[in-house]
């Protein structure tokens, strides 16, 4: 059995190398094709099988709101299938406000996990935006009182330095925190085997 520390590390990895492909929306464009519809619909991301996802030339990726879709597929398939797709597609389903189609052993599941902003760590999935956040990354490093992070779906800063919006990172302050939750080893799907 590998440790907590060791699935941290490889979601990191795995969002590392996924803003080294600088993958980027083009503005003004209609954004869709198989990168977003892998964080989207794949197996590794959030798994939306909602019928209004299901129909690819109805409802392109770009109408879903793909930043926790992105923190999924960066945990990929040792984040619990359900928790990728019930709680990871919003940041009202990551406070703990769930659909009657959230299976109930994951009711109450991001309270659960909340942690401090006080006590931001790598891995951690941080809530940032308006009101109680609109937003959801991935905290990758921490340096005082600044956060480092990556997501998807924003604007920020890719590896050569400019900005644009799609996998991105961001350097924020620990006060932008709006939420932030610390996924458990039970979360990890096959590390307690």
């Amino acid at each position: 059995m590998q440790s907590f520390q060791f699935y941290v590390g490889r979601a990191l990895d795995r969002a590392i190398a996924e803003w080294s492909k600088r993958i980027e929306e083009p503005k003004g464009v209609v954004t869709s094709g198989p990168i977003l519809d892998d964080y989207i619909r794949g197996p590794e991301g959030s798994r939306a099988r909602l019928a209004k996802y299901e129909n690819r030339s109805k409802t392109p990726a770009y109408r879903h709101q793909w930043c926790g879709a992105f923190v999924s597929f960066c945990w990929g398939l040792s984040l619990d299938p359900d928790i990728r797709k019930y709680i990871m597609r919003s940041c009202s389903r990551i406070r703990g406000n769930y659909t009657p189609a959230t299976p109930a052993r994951l009711r109450g599941w991001g309270p659960s996990r909340a942690v401090p902003a006080s006590d931001i760590q790598p891995g951690d999935i941080m809530l940032v935006g308006k009101g109680k956040g609109s937003h959801i990354t991935l905290v990758f490093a921490v340096d005082g009182d600044v956060i480092h992070s990556i997501e998807g779906n924003s604007t920020g800063t890719g590896p050569d330095g400019s900005r644009y919006e799609g996998v991105v990172r961001h350097d924020r302050a620990r006060s932008e925190a709006k939420y932030v939750i610390r996924l458990r080893l039970e979360d990890l799907t096959g590390a307690c085997s």
